[in-house]
């Protein structure tokens, strides 16, 4: 045993990285506390690997050396083994954290960052004034790191501090804020009532995400609150003179899915700011009296649009529009919204959330489906198209395209086609086809020096 330990530390010192590596992590299995000095001095070893191997080693054999030596790795350039490093920390349990609060006063930022961090992981209280002190910290990693851990921690004390950081310059930190107050929810709701009302678009802005519970930029999942004078006060934010508050307002109505939202979101339908974020609040909701409206709205009609649609934007504010409302359709689950998503599916750009939304609807949609598949004249394509599509779709032409989706649509829903059913690849769509045979001008057409009329 003992020259076995020998032959490990005198790896952990050779001239390869992968060796050392393996040493590391076999010196850490073995915790033996007469390594400890080895693997503190491989915390510096020149391999990021192998200082992470021996951070957990030094973690398993434990005391206040090896709290000193994790401490160091907080600065570490590489992000994997400052991250491991805090894991190590953590697991060593509560009796760390007066090191780790006097570590959140360290000179270097990132020390200073991943203490909080590790705190927030430690779910210790007595961590709180120390991270709400953080809270005002310099840099702003430090400041989104205290924020994070105090969400996690869940301590009401720490709300105040939090919704101050709406003012903060980073977006980081401001979401960061809105996330952990997210995570502490009913306490938090009074002071956010009071946020909405601020005279920074900003801050109400972040106030209405929280309350509408949007930890990510995309309109999915469900809000924490349930309660009827927060709906109204959204509701009331949908008139903001900002248009970025009116949009977060839009969304947080349909995160929290109160239908008592329906007549404001079916207004705010008015609003081109805002429209493709009422459709989908509307269909997040699911109440049948908006099915009317998603409807009319993808096919183009409907609402008279008063506001201007979203700036900059590179691709048509239709397209989004329709978009939305293809996704809130299946949101309904209403069956008389089939025939128009089936017939959707022929569109190149609004097939997949077409599909999407059959899924949604359920059982239902499947006898539509499977009649649309069989019959060649609902399911006929234009010619034109065909051949974009065909190239866009690893080589199989329109038609075999919107086949195959419809039969991977079926699948989802739980239909299995039967036994004499093949699925199409791209030497049937390519070699068997009747109606473009290969010949002379190809697939694609007529191209190149044998293009027709061309001198051969």
């Amino acid at each position: 045993m003992a020259q076995a330990l020998d032959d490990l530390l005198d790896s952990l010192e050779d001239a390869d990285d992968a060796t050392r590596e393996e040493a590391a992590k076999a010196l850490a299995e073995l915790a033996n506390p007469a390594t400890l000095d080895a693997l503190i001095g491989a915390c510096g070893d020149e391999f990021w690997s192998v200082r992470t191997r021996a951070g957990w080693g030094v973690a398993k054999i434990g005391g206040p050396k090896a709290i000193e030596a994790l401490i160091v790795l907080f600065n570490d350039p590489i992000m994997e083994v400052r991250n491991e490093a805090v894991a190590a920390v953590v697991s060593l349990g509560a009796g760390q954290l007066d090191r780790l609060l006097a570590a959140m006063k360290d000179e270097r930022w990132r020390v200073r960052e991943h203490a909080a961090k590790a705190c927030g992981d430690l779910h210790d209280s007595g961590a709180v004034d120390a991270l709400i002190f953080a809270c005002r910290d310099r840099d702003g990693a430090v400041k989104s790191a205290a924020a994070e851990a105090l969400g996690k921690i869940g301590d009401p004390k720490a709300i105040p501090a939090l919704v101050k950081l709406f003012r903060d310059s980073s977006k980081i930190v401001r979401e960061t804020a809105g996330i952990a107050l997210v995570a502490i929810g009913q306490p938090s709701v009074d002071l956010l009532l009071e946020t909405l009302k601020d005279k920074d678009f900003v801050v109400r802005c972040h106030a209405a995400r929280a309350l509408g519970g949007m930890t990510t930029d995309y309109q999915i999942g469900r809000s924490w609150v349930r309660e009827p004078r927060v709906v109204d006060a959204l509701i009331e934010a949908l008139k903001d003179p900002d248009r970025a508050v009116r949009e977060d307002a839009t969304i947080a109505l349909g995160m929290i899915g109160d239908p008592r939202a329906i007549d404001g979101l079916l207004e705010a339908m008015k609003d081109g700011a805002v429209k493709r974020h009422a459709i989908a609040s509307l269909g997040m909701i699911g109440d049948p009296r908006a099915l009317p409206a998603v409807l009319a709205a993808l096919k183009g009609k409907g609402v008279r649009q008063d506001g201007t649609p979203t700036p900059g934007c590179i691709v048509s504010e239709d397209a989004f529009i329709k978009e939305a409302a293809a996704t809130a359709l299946g949101h309904f689950r209403d069956p008389r919204v089939i025939p128009d998503l089936i017939m959707l599916l022929k569109d190149g750009v609004l097939r997949e959330k077409a599909a999407a939304a059959l899924v949604l609807i359920g059982d239902s949609a499947i006898e539509p489906l499977i009649s649309f598949l069989y019959d060649p004249k609902a399911s006929e394509v234009e010619a034109e198209g065909e051949r974009v599509l065909s190239y866009a779709s690893v080589r199989l032409t329109a038609k075999d395209s919107l086949r195959l989706l419809v039969v991977e649509t079926l699948e989802h829903l739980g239909w299995t086609p039967p036994d004499e059913e093949t699925s199409v690849d791209s030497s049937q769509a390519d070699n068997l086809r009747v109606d473009r045979p290969l010949g002379d001008i190809g697939r694609f057409g007529p191209s190149g020096d044998f293009a027709k009329g061309s001198v051969r």
